[in-house]
């Protein structure tokens, strides 16, 4: 026999436990990006400031547009053409700077993002990263444009045994390697290893190729 006052406090004091989580989450956030800010103001200068200003606003106009929520269910490897250029893939376990993929991607917020429990996946070449992948499986607060184009919300709500994937990058003279179908295997591998049943991912509506590459990997829109 449950008692209703007992399962109504305990449906409280989850929310409540889920409302600090989520303020704590914003704080941490906020308290790395005014930390980055200061840098930046310190490194490039009043003209730099004024740029990335710019192409913050930039992305604001671009959420204007409809983007595409792909899905993934089950996670899936698919079978790899020989690579061009000799690289490995492996998931990363200790921060690195990634900023020359990602600008915000600095070793920080590298560092950041692992301790909270996400996924980091590397293509090396020549012991220099050239490409990158993530996925998450946390409820987490994602201010990129990426997850907004179709969300419309600063947070990622999953079900459980979903993950959303984001932030993936080539390096530019590496184009058409097939980094990212490497990448996305190795990722894959590990979400069938954790047991998830459904990948998401977003992309913006006049991204073509990356639109054709997502359904090439297997996913669906």
């Amino acid at each position: 026999h449950v008692k209703p006052m007992h399962c109504i406090r305990k449906f409280f004091r989850r929310a409540r436990r889920e409302k600090m989580h989520n303020l704590r989450d914003r704080f941490e956030y906020q308290s790395l990006r005014l930390a980055r800010f200061a840098h930046s103001w310190r490194q490039k200068g009043f003209r730099g400031l004024m740029k990335s200003l710019w192409e913050h606003g930039m992305e604001l106009i671009y959420l204007r547009f409809d983007g595409y929520l792909f899905e993934m269910a089950p996670p899936l490897v698919i079978q790899m053409p020989e690579a061009k250029t000799d690289y490995t893939t492996m998931e990363l376990m200790e921060p690195m700077d990634l900023s020359h993929l990602i600008k915000d991607l600095t070793y920080d917020n590298v560092a950041y993002r692992l301790k909270r429990g996400e996924h980091c996946y590397v293509a090396m070449h020549d012991g220099r990263a050239i490409g990158t992948l993530w996925f998450t499986t946390k409820t987490t607060y994602f201010p990129g444009f990426e997850f907004r184009v179709v969300s419309r919300d600063k947070w990622i709500h999953l079900d459980p045994e979903t993950a959303y994937v984001y932030r993936g990058a080539v390096e530019k003279a590496y184009y058409g390697q097939r980094i990212i179908m490497a990448l996305s295997n190795t990722m894959m591998v590990k979400a069938l290893e954790l047991g998830l049943k459904r990948m998401i991912y977003s992309q913006g509506f006049n991204n073509i190729a990356i639109r054709k590459a997502a359904l090439r990997l297997g996913w669906r829109v």
